[in-house]
């Protein structure tokens, strides 16, 4: 895509938001399948910017589930080209915590702790692999949807939430679609 794609707020609506933390905020719901969020508190920030680059925010879901995402643009060979990127959720089971940094996700729970170490591919940025998947379906090769209609309205939510929330520096309901 054209530079203008990410950094141009009337063709984009956002940056970092738009053009990453969608991902993330997808496998946020893919760690907490079924619940609904219901709130979300957000900072975002774009030093130089005309779009955000840098997002942090807080979605409470229903059943006092707790999750905190943050993520960041940087400049292309930062860390590596490696996703700088965090997600923790806390419920009254225990946490999951999604660290790309530190390459692992983690669960504890009251039975202890379980690690499982990211792999090289796990944690490298690559627009080709997500663009060679929508393609994959649209030609049939595969019917499996990891992004189907219903996670990405969900996505939508949240990321409308974090926009409000950011904009008015308070906290924003979720709106269901």
């Amino acid at each position: 895509p054209r530079s203008e794609t990410w950094s141009d707020p009337s063709i984009s609506g956002g940056g970092y938001g738009q053009g990453q933390l969608t991902h993330a905020i997808g496998l946020l719901l893919r760690l907490v399948p079924g619940l609904q969020p219901q709130r979300v508190a957000a900072f975002t920030s774009g030093p130089g910017a005309t779009v955000e680059l840098h997002d942090a925010l807080v979605v409470r879901f229903e059943d006092d589930v707790i999750a905190s995402i943050g993520g960041r643009s940087l400049p292309p060979g930062s860390f590596g080209d490696e996703h700088q990127l965090v997600i923790r959720v806390t419920g009254r089971d225990g946490q999951v915590v999604l660290d790309m940094g530190e390459r692992r996700v983690m669960r504890a729970k009251g039975d202890g702790l379980v690690t499982a170490e990211l792999t090289d591919d796990d944690v490298l940025w690559s627009f080709e692999r997500v663009t060679d998947r929508l393609v994959d379906l649209v030609l049939g090769r595969t019917t499996a949807n990891p992004s189907p209609a219903d996670l990405g309205a969900r996505v939508v939510e949240i990321l409308d939430g974090m926009y409000r929330s950011a904009a008015s520096g308070e906290i924003s309901t979720v709106s269901r679609g």
